[in-house]
């Protein structure tokens, strides 16, 4: 699978931001250049920036349930979630709740099975329980 094939045209993918775990270790922004909810908390800590709210609505999207983890994508305007090795280890079965989720396609896979990319597919509504 392949992040550019056609779900969205280019200028979009560009400004896309993703979800993904605050961790120093974030290849979306790191290696990618992408734009991320809230990358290392550290660096915007130290420069005086209130992160709790969004580092907790972080851990809640991977640790959370279905219904929590389209609300955050919501409220941050999410494009895309990612799961590589730091999810993996902070929130164990993530990649198996975003896999089952019906309201997240599963868009890129590298060959080694370990990062993945999932876009969400819903309208623009806040999700109650599911």
């Amino acid at each position: 699978m392949r992040l550019d094939s056609g779900y969205e045209p280019t200028h979009q993918r560009e400004r896309a931001v993703f979800l993904t775990w605050c961790s120093i270790h974030a290849p979306v922004s790191m290696i990618g250049g992408r734009l991320s909810v809230l990358g290392y908390v550290n660096w915007a800590y130290g420069h005086g920036f209130d992160i709790w709210e969004r580092a907790e609505d972080i851990e809640r999207a991977y640790k959370g349930n279905v219904s929590e983890t389209l609300n955050v994508l919501q409220k941050y305007d999410a494009s895309y979630v990612y799961v590589g090795k730091e999810e993996q280890k902070n929130a164990p079965e993530c990649l198996k709740k975003f896999e089952d989720c019906k309201q997240l396609e599963k868009v890129y896979e590298d060959p080694s099975g370990e990062n993945h990319i999932f876009k969400p597919s819903f309208k623009k509504e806040r999700y109650g329980q599911q």
